[in-house]
Parts: C-alpha cells; structure tokens; sequence
C-alpha cells in the first residue's frame, strides 16, 4: 500500500480539516526540534483551477460544491500535514485529543481553540500563521497546477492513499 495521507482528521468533531491546517509566507526559521516541533510547509505556486463539482469526481459531488467556477490564486504555502498533538501540546499546554500520541493529529478541538492556538503560535514564533481559505485548501488538496487531476489528492481511489471509515479502524493515524 502506498504512504496514505491522514484523511481520518477530515472532520475534526465538527471543524473541518482545513481548520487545523496552517498557513504561512514564510518557514519556522530560528526554532529547533526542542523548542516547538517542525511544521513543514509546502510551497504552493500561484494559479487557476475549478472550484467545486469536477469531472474527476463523477456523481458523487455534494450540493454545495455546484455551480464550479474558476478561482485565481497568490502564491502561498501550507502546511504539509495536519497539526500534530506534539505541537499543540507544546504551544497550549495540553492535548485534547482522545486518542493520544504525539504524532496523532489533534483532534477533538472547537473553532475558538483553534483560533487560540493559531494566536499562541504567532506569539512563539512571531511568525503569521493563519487558517487556509477554502479556495486554499481544495487548491492544495487537488495538487495545484497538477496537469493530470484526480479523484483524490495522490490518485483514483482512496484507500491507497487516505484514512478513512472504511480503512481507519476506528482510530485516527500517524502523520506523514
């Protein structure tokens, strides 16, 4: 089986994925392995794609990713993986999650933690880390300007490549 990416934090109680994934313009620079875990960012080139219900997808669109329309994007970078219950642990003090292990993601928080969090990080790193925008994420997800798009981000059928209910037993996964 190939790497799988960690889709059991897709709904994170009710905050969705892109919730705790973070945002940023520039990289952790100065910080150490001790200090705060590495958050490693991907760079995301500009571009333009479809938002929304694609042909990738075939019938199985929900009813609000339709009408698809074209979106244009800056140039940004987004965390690579879900935040981890290390790194939260590290800048909140505590791990809500209820199925714990450092590289878990972090699971089990509201939208109001999440915005805590996001603050407490940009006071430690005096950095500007930020949620993704929708347009963002589904850009990021999709591969960006990957000229050969598919169902899911890394290929056709997911559990080759992702966590889920049907492959995830019950549990959420190691990271990367």
């Amino acid at each position: 089986m190939k790497n799988r990416v960690n889709w059991q934090s897709v709904v994170v109680g009710r905050l969705p994925l892109l919730a705790l994934m973070l945002l940023m313009s520039i990289t952790l620079a100065g910080y150490s392995q001790t200090s705060l875990p590495e958050v490693e960012m991907v760079f995301v080139p500009s571009g333009e794609f479809t938002m929304g219900c694609t042909f990738e997808q075939g019938s199985e669109c929900a009813y609000d990713e339709r009408p698809s329309h074209k979106v244009t994007l800056r140039a940004y970078a987004i965390a690579k993986y879900p935040v981890t219950q290390a790194l939260w642990k590290a800048v909140m003090g505590s791990n809500p999650s209820r199925f714990k292990g450092d590289d878990l993601p972090v699971e089990s928080v509201s939208w109001d933690e999440v915005q805590m969090f996001i603050k407490r990080l940009n006071q430690l790193t005096g950095l500007n880390y930020r949620l993704p925008t929708e347009a963002e994420w589904e850009f990021a997800a999709r591969g960006g300007l990957n000229p050969n798009p598919t169902r899911f981000c890394g290929g056709a059928e997911l559990p080759e490549y992702g966590w889920y209910f049907s492959n995830a037993e019950n549990t959420t996964h190691p990271v990367g």
